[in-house]
């Protein structure tokens, strides 16, 4: 992560210049998926335990993540942003001197 991360910001790579769609919104999501992922890895890993499903199969892996991406995003879009939003609208315009 760390040297995609270089990549991204060092002027002289390609990466820099490589237009990803969808990398803004993972990155707007990723503190919210940063507070709920264990929550999360703990839902489906019981999910997974009670429809038999290995938990270092394929399918458990994809689902945790593909959960952890949908509850990230609810709870961006339900608690994160409009707070956000809020903060804008009511939060002191800093004075130019």
């Amino acid at each position: 992560m760390a040297a995609l991360l270089v990549c991204a910001v060092s002027p002289r790579l390609i990466l820099r210049r490589v237009k990803i769609p969808g990398a803004a919104f993972i990155a707007s999501i990723a503190y919210s998926a940063y507070l709920i992922q264990k929550l999360v890895i703990h839902f489906v890993a019981q999910f997974c335990v009670t429809h038999n499903i290995v938990l270092s199969s394929a399918a458990a892996l994809v689902g945790v993540e593909l959960c952890v991406y949908a509850v990230a995003t609810i709870l961006f879009l339900a608690v994160e942003r409009p707070f956000l939003q809020l903060r804008h609208r009511i939060a002191p315009r800093p004075t130019r001197s």
